[in-house]
């Protein structure tokens, strides 16, 4: 069907409505030559008709031209809507458009399929809400997440529980976009979700193996190790004897380390980590957990270097949580600086905590494992030839236990500037 042509039908329009103006002017003052007595006021009402009405025209013709503009702008609109909507009709995910209310405007097949509504079911109602897949998460969830979108105006993601038309339950990872507008007022919403139930079920698969089987092997490694104990303080062993009794030794330490590390995993994956928050002084543990720690740095001839702008101060925390996020740090780093490097560590004031960091010049963290870091069972590629023992899972456990004290951990590593670790405690 042709489409209209404002822009030309208006100037045809203003053009009419100037001729129309000045015929009546001429055709008036033809009249009025017969009334001279009245010409002069005529003339300057007929100077007000004419700039009223051509005033008139003016003001149509740009009303007209931006309604024309304004209806463009809509049509264009709706045709990226359409095209948006060919892109996603397939995908996989579930992908679902509201208003700024959070009424559904749009669903994918992908929703249809996860959710088992169709998408005349969905249309028209509130995104969520029990009557559709939500209101499996509590009441406090829903309004930080809401809060977060519509009042904050920023992407939230994380995991949520659902279910399907049929009452089964799912889990779905969610990311949900404000669109805004010009002034920055929030006009639409887009959600993506994606079902991650399998990826659940085989990952807590794995974690009930890795607890059963470090649950199982502690005991055997415990008896191993004190059958090696006895032995080695046999005094008729030769140095021979004694040194591979030594190996064994150590080798059976970095299993039941393993171990250990593994059943820690365990615990937090499960949420079984129990939080006993202490008021402790925050520089006494600090020192006290550096003079151990400086053992393993003599052999190496590394100096810790310790220095603090804050004055003793007692903070409520987890003494164990904070010891696996400290040790781990300053481990790692007597671990992996060369023999001779001064590491340094830093106790100070930020805001409403307290700022620990832990540095050393080398070694640079790649920027390709930057972001793999704090994952399980990762371990950076340019360490593994340095120390080949690590288990990859010291930077995840600390990380939990940084965060079970009420703090955060992050790193900076940068060429010519060294890699500094740092975590918060809170100061309350």
């Amino acid at each position: 069907m042709p489409q209209p042509q404002p822009k030309k039908d208006s100037k045809k329009l203003f053009s009419l409505i100037l001729l129309s103006v000045f015929s009546v002017e001429l055709i008036i003052m033809l009249v009025l030559d017969n009334f001279t007595q009245l010409s002069t006021l005529a003339a300057g009402l007929i100077d007000a008709i004419l700039l009223t009405v051509t005033m008139f025209a003016v003001l149509y013709y740009f009303v007209f031209k931006a309604l024309a503009k304004s209806n463009q702008h809509y049509r264009e609109l709706a045709s990226d809507l359409e095209k948006f909507k060919l892109a996603v009709a397939n995908a996989s995910d579930h992908i679902t458009i509201t208003d700024a209310e959070g009424t559904v405007l749009y669903v994918n097949k992908g929703a249809e399929r996860i959710t088992g509504f169709k998408a005349r079911e969905i249309i028209g109602q509130k995104v969520g809400s029990k009557k559709l897949w939500g209101g499996e998460m509590d009441k406090t969830f829903y309004e930080k997440l809401w809060r977060r979108i519509k009042v904050e105006k920023k992407i939230f993601t994380g995991e949520v529980n659902n279910h399907r038309k049929n009452g089964e339950k799912y889990i779905a990872k969610v990311s949900i976009s404000p669109i805004l507008d010009e002034a920055g007022q929030v006009v639409f919403f887009v959600a993506i979700e994606r079902d991650i139930t399998k990826e659940k079920i085989i990952e807590q698969a794995k974690s009930n193996f890795v607890s059963l089987a470090s649950h199982q092997l502690r005991t055997p490694l415990a008896a191993v190790k004190w059958t090696l104990e006895a032995f080695t303080a046999d005094q008729g062993l030769s140095a021979k004897h004694r040194e591979r009794l030594r190996d064994l030794y150590a080798s059976n330490e970095r299993l039941i380390m393993l171990v250990n590390e593994l059943l820690k995993v365990s615990r937090i994956e499960d949420k079984k980590v129990v939080i006993n928050k202490q008021a402790l002084d925050l520089l006494k543990i600090v020192k006290d957990a550096l003079k151990l720690l400086k053992i393993n740095a003599d052999k190496k001839q590394q100096i810790l270097k310790f220095q603090t702008s804050v004055a003793p101060a007692t903070v409520k925390l987890d003494p164990i949580m904070f010891s696996e996020v400290f040790n781990n740090l300053i481990s790692n780093a007597i671990n992996y600086a060369p023999a001779g490097q001064t590491i340094g560590i830093k106790v100070s004031a930020s805001g409403p905590d307290y700022l620990i960091a832990v540095h050393n010049d080398e070694p640079i963290i790649p920027a390709a494992d930057q972001s793999k870091l704090f994952t399980k069972f990762y371990r950076g590629t340019n360490v593994q030839t340095i120390n080949t023992t690590g288990t990859g899972l010291g930077l995840f456990i600390a990380k939990a236990a940084a965060e079970a004290n009420g703090g955060k951990i992050w790193f900076e590593s940068k060429a010519g500037a060294g890699t500094t670790f740092y975590f918060t405690v809170p100061k309350k």
